[in-house]
């Protein structure tokens, strides 16, 4: 008798076959790695047959390998871009964090222009005082004249103390005379600034009232509009050298 399942039982085992999993021979690397056996197990060889391999083993192939190496040198040059572009905003960022901002540098305009205008008087009052040259030089003359008279008057002055001192044996003293505390009065330049200087200072110490203001003008302006004199000048003396030598409240060793 005729099997009747035999057919299926044919189709099964080739559907089993279909679905089986690929031989070992089917892969593209299959027997690349090869062993050949020695006398001992320290001399056995293993080792791979790179024929089998992409390129014959020679790694990529020319195409892939020049457009590697042009990627990578694209890749390099994006970089170099990268880091001089980075290098130039730290550069300008260190230059704006110097600068000042927005309301500083309002503020310091404020101050500067303050400045230039006080600068701009100034020269206009230069201007005027150049106009009076010729008043200036006599004004010199004048002081050179009286300068040269107070250098004269003092040599004077110093060697009939220099002589007083040496005639009496050193009862009389030059150094006394001339501080006030010796035999002889004298109103010497040392003791005048002493003097003026104790002066200003009792007077800076003193409580300031109200000022009074200059009615010279009907438009309420202070009267003058000149250099203002300043406070701490108290007297003039002679240096070694024989110039005039302005003496100051605020000066030390006076």
């Amino acid at each position: 008798m005729d099997n009747g399942f035999a057919d299926s039982d044919d189709e099964e085992e080739g559907k089993k076959a279909a679905t089986k999993k690929p031989k070992a021979s089917d892969d593209l690397y299959a027997g690349s790695l090869s062993f050949k056996a020695g006398k001992s197990s320290n001399t056995c060889l293993y080792y791979v047959e790179y024929s089998k391999l992409k390129n014959n083993g020679n790694g990529l192939d020319p195409h892939d390998r020049n457009e590697l190496a042009s990627e990578l040198s694209k890749a390099e040059s994006e970089e170099a871009a990268l880091k001089t572009t980075l290098q130039q905003m730290t550069v300008e960022t260190a230059k704006l964090l110097s600068e000042p901002t927005n309301e500083e540098a309002t503020a310091r305009l404020e101050t500067e222009e303050a400045a230039l205008a006080g600068l701009k008087s100034q020269v206009e009052e230069g201007r005027k005082l150049k106009v009076n040259e010729k008043h200036k030089q006599q004004t010199k003359r004048r002081i050179d004249n009286m300068a040269t008279q107070w250098r004269k008057r003092r040599r004077i002055c110093m060697d009939f103390l220099i002589s007083m001192e040496e005639n009496t044996d050193g009862t009389i003293s030059a150094k006394k005379c001339l501080a006030g505390d010796g035999q002889i009065e004298i109103d010497s330049d040392e003791a005048v600034a002493k003097a003026s200087v104790e002066y200003g200072k009792k007077k800076r110490a003193r409580p300031m009232g109200k000022k009074k203001t200059s009615m010279a003008t009907k438009s309420g302006k202070t009267e003058g509009s000149g250099v203002p004199p300043s406070e701490s000048f108290v007297a003039v003396m002679l240096d070694s050298q024989g110039c005039v030598q302005r003496v100051h409240l605020d000066e030390e060793g006076v």
